[in-house]
């Protein structure tokens, strides 16, 4: 399965940090939910070490999926 670039705002992201649920803007709008793997990479400009748990509803990026 390959990955693709989805842009949009964090909705939310559940308890356990294995769903994502984004508001897509751009091409597809609409929810779109993911499944969150084990090792999922979270990269946010300006936090060296950043992870699952520094990501807040309200954060608008693009999301590789």
């Amino acid at each position: 399965m390959s990955a693709s670039t989805v842009t949009g705002t964090l909705t939310s992201l559940s308890d356990d940090k294995k769903i994502l649920t984004i508001t897509r803007t751009g091409g597809a709008t609409g929810l779109a939910a993911y499944y969150l793997a084990d090792n999922a990479i979270v990269n946010i400009d300006g936090l060296s070490n950043a992870s699952l748990f520094d990501l807040v509803p309200g954060m608008s990026s693009s999301w590789i999926c």
